[in-house]
């Protein structure tokens, strides 16, 4: 990479490029969508994958109904932090499960998850 692409005005410059040239285009946009969904369920997929495909309580596997679970919450202030951007956060989650460093994040289906929910909200 080039030394003039690192710097922060060059970067500002593309964005708003970006921004401008792409506006009105909806094939472009279109395309960026799908884009970006195939990357969030590449990520997803593989934390799912990693943390071992299947609900740690009930056993449920449905990929669809699996969430990532914060084992001693605070998961909403996390993802918070990355301004909503699920993308990036599963990348960073996926860094800290690969890394082998993970002992906060579990697999739970969606009912699992709410019943945890509860139990940690009347505590």
């Amino acid at each position: 990479m080039r030394e003039y692409s690192k710097r922060p005005k060059w970067k500002e410059y593309l964005k708003e490029y970006r921004i401008k040239r792409y506006r009105g285009d909806t094939e472009y946009r279109e395309r960026e969508k799908n884009r970006n969904k195939a990357l969030y369920w590449e990520k997803r997929l593989s934390i799912i994958n990693l943390l071992g495909g299947k609900c740690v309580r009930c056993g449920f596997s449905d990929p669809r109904a699996l969430q990532i679970d914060h084992i001693n919450g605070g998961g909403e202030k996390e993802l918070k932090g990355f301004k909503h951007n699920t993308t990036a956060y599963y990348k960073y989650i996926l860094d800290i499960i690969q890394s082998g460093k993970n002992k906060e994040y579990q697999l739970l289906c969606a009912n699992c998850n709410m019943i945890k929910r509860h139990v940690f909200d009347a505590q």
